[in-house]
């Protein structure tokens, strides 16, 4: 594995646990919520945020194999 392609998964990596962490408070975690009044935006923004980093990791994968 290139320094270069092991900088992109742990480039996406933290995406996927950033996502990963708004996400579990948004829906787990009504403190950390507060009177957030476009709470659905942000968990749609957010899943999509979680969906892009997943399949980047993934075509990582595949080019790794390549």
């Amino acid at each position: 594995m290139s320094k270069y392609h092991k900088a992109a998964m742990s480039y996406f990596q933290a995406k996927v646990d950033e996502a990963e962490a708004v996400l579990h408070t948004y829906m787990h975690d009504s403190v950390g919520i507060g009177e957030h009044s476009e709470i659905l935006k942000e968990i749609i923004k957010w899943t999509k945020e979680l969906a892009e980093a997943q399949e980047c990791l993934a075509i990582l994968d595949v080019m790794e194999d390549q």
